[in-house]
C-alpha cells in the first residue's frame, strides 16, 4: 500500500490529495514511517552526492517536495478519519434532517472513547455517585 501511495504521489498533480484507510492505529503509524522512509530515500536517490547541475532540483527544493508531498497524503484509522470529517464538517451535518430537529449541534466539540475509556469514566461516575460495585 505504501508503494500504491508513493505511485501516486509521483504521478499525480501536486494539488490531488490521498486518503489512506486503515483499521489499526498500529497499521497507520507504521504506514506513515515507511511512507517518509521511502521519501527519504527518494530524496537520497535524486540528490546523490549533492553535486548539482544547473537546472537539477536542490535539497532545500526537494526537502519543500518532500513535505508537500506528505501534506497531500490523509493516513489515519477509519475512526480518525471519520472524526476529522466530522470535526471539519459538523455545521453541515448539524442541518441534516435526522440532526436538525433535535438540539444536537455538531460543533467538533467530542472525543472519541475506546472501551478502556468508556470503562474507566463509567467507574469514575459511580463512584461520584457513591455506587460502589
Amino acid at each position: 500500500l505504501t508503494s500504491r501511495i508513493q505511485h501516486l504521489l509521483d504521478c499525480t498533480e501536486e494539488e490531488d490529495k490521498i486518503l489512506a484507510v486503515t483499521f489499526t492505529k498500529k497499521a497507520a503509524m507504521e504506514m506513515q514511517h515507511r511512507l517518509e522512509r521511502s521519501l527519504s530515500l527518494q530524496e537520497e536517490e535524486v540528490l546523490g552526492e549533492g553535486e548539482y547541475e544547473e537546472g537539477e532540483i536542490t535539497q532545500e527544493e526537494y526537502g519543500t517536495k518532500k513535505s508537500t508531498s506528505l501534506n497531500r497524503v490523509t493516513l489515519g484509522t477509519f475512526h480518525s478519519i471519520c472524526a476529522k470529517i466530522l470535526r471539519w464538517h459538523g455545521p453541515h451535518l448539524s442541518t441534516l434532517p435526522s440532526l436538525s430537529s433535535s438540539d444536537t449541534i455538531m460543533d467538533g466539540n467530542f472525543v472519541i472513547m475506546d472501551q478502556s475509556d468508556q470503562l474507566k469514566l463509567i467507574k469514575e461516575i459511580l463512584t461520584s455517585l457513591g455506587i460502589d460495585l
